[in-house]
């Protein structure tokens, strides 16, 4: 009775199926790196951890052109980036103390650098044969903030 319920095409064509699930899944294992190094190349920025503080609250580690980035971002706060600096090997008298945890470090480095951080700027910089560009004075910002409210109003 049992042999009526379960042919044997049955129990065969299962078997195929899944010995091609288990087949991908050990070539995926032995060139899933492979395959993700070719899907991640040329992208600059990546994001290599990611983890909630809090339920309305996310951190962030991010590599942006080979410079670390923390990223904290939530629900109606704005998201503060942070960039991440190596410290020097302490050597000598002069060597700073290292520091014991995040905050410690965010203030060295906050300390070391109090000018924001600009995403905009060049990664190469310009010849110098090259004049800075011009700077937009209070009128021509209030003409481009009228001309982008028109633009969104249509």
């Amino acid at each position: 009775m049992a042999t009526e319920i379960v042919s044997m095409q049955q129990v065969t064509i299962t078997v195929v199926f899944l010995s091609c699930l288990i087949g991908l899944l050990v070539f995926l294992r032995m060139k899933g790196g492979f395959i993700r190094a070719n899907l991640q190349k040329g992208q600059r920025i990546k994001v290599i951890e990611e983890t909630a503080v809090s339920p309305s609250e996310r951190l962030r580690l991010i590599s942006i052109d080979n410079h670390d980035f923390v990223m904290l971002s939530g629900k109606n706060i704005q998201p503060a980036l942070v960039p991440l600096q190596a410290q020097p090997a302490a050597s000598g008298p002069s060597a700073r103390p290292a520091p014991r945890s995040f905050s410690d470090t965010y203030e060295m480095v906050a300390a070391e650098d109090d000018a924001p951080l600009e995403l905009t700027t060049r990664a190469v910089p310009a010849p110098a044969d090259q004049t800075a560009p011009p700077v937009m004075g209070p009128q021509d910002v209030a003409a481009f903030a009228a001309k982008f409210k028109g633009w969104r109003k249509n």
